[in-house]
């Protein structure tokens, strides 16, 4: 069965093989040994593993990204994570067509989510997201962001 996923009209399926890999990827049991850096999941997915502190609040920016979905999954430490919905937001600069990213000021409203160890999000092009947000003391994080393709569903 298709699970189709719906944001601003646009029709999207988590069960695509694409989505597929980045689930299967996510279950390897070496992810905690996996480097920093960029790990081919297969030829149109891609997995990021970070390591960083988290960031006030006010030094955080919205952002959002044409071309693909994030999954964001924490291996270690946790943070607030703000998502919104992309549609009425002002950018705060250009869209990057190399790295698939524009940023934005942050929105009259907007929801904060928490992100612990085993926690995960994911993000579709049509919503905004605030990663990296302390929850008031910096806190080691540990972390995979993987993207795949947005391919609407009538594509």
């Amino acid at each position: 069965m298709t699970q189709v996923f719906v944001a601003d009209g646009a029709e999207y399926d988590l069960h695509s093989p694409d989505f597929c890999a980045a689930y299967a990827f996510l279950k390897r049991g070496d992810l905690a040994e996996l480097p920093d850096g960029e790990v081919r999941v297969n030829d149109n997915v891609r997995a990021f593993v970070q390591s960083y502190t988290t960031t006030p609040f006010e030094e955080c920016r919205f952002e959002t990204h044409d071309r693909y979905f994030d999954i964001q999954y924490i291996l270690e430490g946790h943070e607030l994570f703000g998502v919104a919905k992309r549609a009425n937001m002002k950018p705060a600069g250009d869209y990057s067509e190399e790295k698939d990213i524009t940023f934005y000021e942050s929105p009259a409203c907007y929801s904060m989510l928490y992100l612990g160890q085993g926690g995960y999000v994911i993000v579709a092009p049509e919503e905004a997201h605030m990663p990296h947000v302390s929850d008031g003391k910096p806190s080691f994080v540990r972390k995979i962001v993987i993207k795949v393709p947005a391919r609407p569903v009538d594509q």
